[in-house]
Parts: C-alpha cells; structure tokens; sequence
C-alpha cells in the first residue's frame, strides 16, 4: 500500500508528510509530480490536503482543487479528504468511493507538535466505512499516534470543524474588545489579566489562555491568516443558507473587521 499526499506541502501537508515519512506527495504546483496519479492501485490511500480558499461572489469556499484531484484518483483508492468543507458540499457525486472525511485542527504555528499530540481523531463516514478509517488509524499507528477516532456523519464532521474555528475566532473578538475595555477604562497589564481570567475558568490550552493574545501573532488585533476569516464567513453563509440564527456569527465577522483596521 502507497500513500499519497495530494496538494503539496503547505501547513497540513507539511505536518502529515512528517508523520507519514514514506508518503508520496502530488504537488498541484508542481506539475511534475502530477504523474504519480497513473501509479495510484486500489489498495493505496490517498490524502487530500487541498486549500479551500472563501469565494465572496459565491459565498462559499471554492472546491475546484478538489474536484480536480478527485477527478485524477482512480476508482478503488481510498480518498481521505482533510480540506475544510462547509456540510452541504457532500452528495453522491462528490467523490469516488471509498472516502472519508478526515477534518484537520492544526494551528499554523504549531502544526507539527498538533497532528502528533491530538487527542482525538474525527472522521465523517458513511455507513459500512469503519474498514477504511482502521486503515488510515494503522497508518497513525505505524507512526507512533494512538488516540481515539470519533465517527460521525460527513455532515457533523465538517460541523465540528467550522464549529471549532468559529469558537476559537469568537474567543479571539471577544479578546480584543476586553482588552480595549482594559487600555481605555480600567487599567493594568493585558495578559496578566488574561492569564488571571484563564486561571478563574480553569481554562484548557486552547481555549481562552491561547487565544486571548492580543494583538495576535501576526502583530495585529483581531484574527487573520489562511482559516479564521474564511472559515467564519464560509460557515455564516452555511447558516444562511440553512435559515439557522447566526447573530453571534454575524457580530464576530463584524467586530474583527474594525479591529484589524484599527490595529
């Protein structure tokens, strides 16, 4: 069995390609390697770790890397999709089977210590897949990573995802805007307080105490980078779409946009 890493090797595939050493990675950059899609067999599996980047125009996130790719993988190879996906994206036609959904949570800055401390593993699967998902957790464990997969739908899988991203970018709004309340009003030192805050809600490690830096990583207030934006939007649109109440949603797009202009 070969496994294949489709999409290059950005922050995903970068902390897979480390984990699962002997994998083959298909760069869409690089048409070189484009080649290797004719050595794919049944038995292989194949990762696709491909952007999803948000479209504004049609407000969703642009799949047509993954349609591309899944076009080029033979039928029979497991597909293991890792790209973030809005739930209303899977139908029949989506994909070849066998696949899975395989959701990632890594941070961009870390991504490498995340894929091998993650102390669980979600899959979205369809009924009759839990041959495939041992195969991709054999894969983990050749590698030294034991931990608990969680099986769900497709649809809850990639819920649980935007779910994530969305709280940890509510948690990054509601950060800045009491830190303004801080500088202007009442005084003190920022991440003292922070830290304080964490300490009272006996808070995890990536929950509040690691999302409350302000300003960020990248030097500026709010959130930014490859996820939060998009992921927020995209999931606001979802909602939309589903007719769901999507207030705090809508506020947190709203909040951040004035405070990156601001920082």
């Amino acid at each position: 069995m070969t496994t294949y890493i489709i999409g290059g090797l950005g922050i995903i595939g970068s902390a897979l390609h480390r984990v699962l050493s002997d994998s083959v990675v298909i760069d869409t950059a690089a048409p070189e390697t484009l080649v290797q899609y004719g050595n794919m067999r049944p038995e292989d599996v194949a990762f696709l770790c491909l952007p999803t980047p948000y479209d504004p125009f049609a407000r969703s996130y642009d799949y047509s890397a993954v349609r591309e790719a899944v076009d080029r993988i033979p039928s029979g190879v497991l597909t293991v999709l890792r790209s973030t996906v809005t739930p209303d994206v899977f139908s029949p036609r989506m994909f070849k089977a066998p696949w899975l959904y395989h959701p990632e949570f890594l941070r961009a800055a870390h991504a490498d210590m995340d894929i091998v401390s993650a102390k669980v593993h979600v899959y979205g699967a369809i009924a009759g897949a839990k041959k495939h998902i041992d195969t991709v957790e054999r894969l983990y464990h050749e590698a030294g990573i034991h931990v608990r997969p969680i099986v769900l739908t497709p649809q809850q899988a990639s819920w649980t995802k935007l779910a994530h991203n969305v709280y940890c970018a509510t948690n990054i709004a509601l950060a800045n805007e009491m830190a303004c309340w801080v500088k202007r009003a009442i005084g003190g030192d920022w991440d003292m307080l922070r830290c304080a805050l964490a300490d009272v809600l006996d808070d995890g490690e990536k929950s509040w105490r690691t999302t409350s830096t302000v300003p960020g990583p990248d030097g500026r207030y709010g959130f930014g980078g490859a996820c939060y934006p998009k992921d927020v939007a995209a999931s606001r649109e979802a909602m939309v779409r589903a007719g769901a109440v999507r207030d705090v949603v809508e506020g947190v797009l709203t909040s951040n946009a004035r405070v990156r202009v601001v920082g």
